[in-house]
């Protein structure tokens, strides 16, 4: 299924291989058209930043965007210009009470090599170890909270998130994932009791608006709380945006869901 202006695609088919269906949704979003123009915009920096969901504790986890997906789009970025590709995240809350959670560890775990199928490197960082100056108003949710210098300097950010149902909110998609651009372990503290967070990924998109959504559907993790207790079903979907709202809206209404009960 494709929205008229091409800005939401939601590509399903048990037929074929995953790599396929990503490619198949990348197009569907002129994906390659989006990519040139951003990195020509930014000619002086050809860094692309990926943020993937990786809050999975085992490799093959449903509640990550499986690495052989995201080492794909990084081989196509390459293909289209791009001269750099990091894979970036941060602790997150499962760091304060389970051990080797930090991004290397957890990079490891996941899954990620350092270096794609077809032979392109990349790296992963952390976005916490450069989280310097802030960007955001005085007057916002995010006031004073500093944000990653590779982050802000991305010639093109792009979110991979996984397909998770949630407890609290009823699922857990690109906005969730965004949250890991921010610095602190303790998130669930700091952006969901301690801040509203619409208000803080509003202020964030603002600041750092993003390129490219896409959520890994091809096995999601479904039950009472995918993303903290994952159940695997294949669903052999994968779902690209122009605007990770508009992601979450659509992988929402794919899994039956009202897209208002997330608090984001």
């Amino acid at each position: 299924m494709k929205s008229a202006a091409s800005d939401v695609a939601i590509i399903t088919d048990g037929a074929i291989a995953p790599i396929t269906l990503l490619d198949r949704a990348l197009a569907a979003i002129s994906f390659a058209a989006t990519a040139r123009a951003a990195l020509k915009k930014n000619s002086g920096n050809g860094t692309v930043v990926i943020m993937p969901a990786m809050d999975g504790f085992f490799a093959d986890s449903p509640a990550i965007a499986a690495p052989p997906l995201v080492e794909h789009l990084i081989d196509r970025l390459y293909e289209l210009g791009a001269t750099s590709v990091v894979v970036g995240t941060t602790e997150g809350s499962d760091a304060l009470w389970a051990e080797n959670r930090d991004a290397f560890m957890r990079a490891d775990l996941l899954g990620y090599g350092y270096v794609t199928a077809s032979g392109r490197d990349y790296d992963i960082a952390d976005l916490s170890n450069d989280a310097d100056a802030s960007p955001f108003p005085s007057d916002s949710a995010l006031a004073g909270i500093p944000l990653s210098t590779i982050w802000q300097e991305a010639a093109m950010r792009i979110v991979f998130a996984a397909n998770r149902t949630d407890a609290a909110d009823g699922y857990a998609l690109a906005l969730d994932t965004l949250l890991s651009a921010l610095p602190g372990r303790d998130k669930e503290s700091l952006y969901w009791r301690q801040r509203d967070p619409a208000a803080v990924v509003r202020t964030l998109l603002d600041a750092t608006p993003i390129n490219v959504t896409l959520i890994d559907a091809t096995t999601s993790s479904h039950g009472h709380g995918g993303r903290t207790r994952p159940l695997a079903l294949e669903t052999h979907t994968i779902i690209a945006a122009s605007d990770p709202r508009l992601a979450d809206r659509a992988g929402a209404l794919k899994m039956g869901l009202d897209p208002q009960v997330s608090r984001l």
